[in-house]
């Protein structure tokens, strides 16, 4: 059997990202300490990422 027609291929959708869901007992062994590069205040034990860098206290302006 030979097929002569075929459907083009369906269009890729662009992946939804899932938000990190993390047991209280994870979230708290995975913050990074003060200095330590990150991405989010969520990453960081002092809940400030600044710079990419967790930090202790934000800087006076």
């Amino acid at each position: 059997l030979f097929q002569t027609h075929c459907a083009s291929p369906p269009h890729r959708q662009p992946r939804l990202t899932r938000a990190r869901r993390m047991t209280p007992f994870w979230r708290g062994v995975s913050l990074r300490p003060i200095g330590a590069a990150c991405r989010d205040n969520s990453e960081c034990i002092t809940m400030l990422c600044r710079k990419n860098r967790c930090f202790l206290r934000t800087a006076l302006e």
